[in-house]
């Protein structure tokens, strides 16, 4: 009798093992999404298919969820991997990071003359006051 103890999760899903949605793209806002495209000069059915990757998506799922072929899908991770210049996701990865990294800051982020940024807030008790866990 043999067990099996692999844990099922859908390709689209973007779901760990614990049913917990990944980050991926939500790491960035919306808007940032758009400036990165913008800069990048992306089309916006390639900044889908970036997203989609950025969340660890594979071609058939990003196809599924938007609606068109996988054969699709690489033909604009194709043209993505190139206005991009890049061979791989993880240089893909990268070169978005970098692109993010190089947008000008949006005024709320930007400090005041007296140096003190605009919305300055403190660090939130449940982001610094961790229970130990076993």
């Amino acid at each position: 009798m043999s067990t099996d103890n692999r844990i099922e999760r859908p390709a689209d899903s973007g779901s760990g093992p614990t049913g917990i949605r990944s980050p991926g793209s939500a790491i960035l806002p919306p808007g940032t999404w758009r400036e990165l495209g913008g800069a990048l000069g992306l089309s916006p059915r390639e900044l889908e298919i970036a997203r989609g990757i950025f969340d660890g998506q594979k071609e058939y799922a990003i196809a599924a969820r938007l609606g068109c072929s996988p054969d699709t899908v690489h033909t604009h991770t194709r043209r993505l991997y190139a206005k991009t210049d890049v061979h791989s996701h993880v240089e893909l990865l990268v070169c978005i990071m970098s692109a993010c990294l190089a947008l000008p800051a949006s005024p709320a982020e930007q400090p005041h003359a007296d140096g003190r940024y605009r919305h300055a807030r403190q660090p939130s008790a449940r982001l610094t006051a961790r229970p130990n866990r076993p």
